[in-house]
């Protein structure tokens, strides 16, 4: 994806995917299913206790803060030297 010069939804709109309303979430979640990234992000998110990671809704974000970064899920692979 990022090779190509593409980002995820999320990238363009983060807030919604960490918002305290969960009308927002909700959106969220659901713009998460055409997303090639579904699978890696969920798993990125399967200890975060709030948001949307992978088309699921965690809750919200009062609680925690995210630490991963939609970026690490979207680098190109690095092959090493």
């Amino acid at each position: 994806m990022a090779e190509r010069g593409q980002r995820p939804i999320c990238s363009t709109d983060p807030p919604r995917w960490l918002s305290d309303d969960a009308a927002q979430r909700e959106a969220a979640a659901r713009d998460c299913k055409t997303c090639p990234l579904l699978l890696a992000c969920r798993a990125a998110g399967e200890d975060e206790r709030a948001g949307v990671w992978g088309g699921i809704d965690r809750g919200a974000t009062r609680t925690r803060k995210s630490t991963v970064s939609v970026d690490l899920l979207i680098q190109p692979a690095q092959t090493p030297l």
